[in-house]
């Protein structure tokens, strides 16, 4: 959702099943801007090879970005969304919290 796409979207097929299985294979993180650093680190966290590496569900209901909403999102954030989706999507982010 970070970047609209997933991890290994860009590989073809047979390669994404080698990078998926190589413990080497990096996954690139560009900037996001748009976004908290602690949130694209959480990202990373959850996407580390090592699944006992990986964050608990208690750990993740742990993190800031991932608490339960408590407002609505601002104003000039939605003015800034609104070109960007659908009218249906806009009334949802218009109803989703912060």
């Amino acid at each position: 959702m970070i970047y609209g796409r997933t991890p290994f979207a860009h590989i073809p097929n047979l390669a994404k099943l080698a990078a998926i299985l190589d413990p080497n294979h990096r996954i690139d993180y560009p900037p996001a801007d748009h976004l908290p650093l602690s949130l694209v680190k959480t990202l990373k966290w959850c996407l580390t090879y090592n699944a006992r590496a990986r964050p608990s569900v208690r750990e993740l209901l742990a993190v800031k970005h991932l608490q339960p909403p408590r407002e609505p999102l601002p104003p000039p954030l939605l003015d800034k969304l609104r070109p960007h989706v659908s009218p249906n999507e806009f009334r949802l982010l218009q109803q989703a919290q912060i």
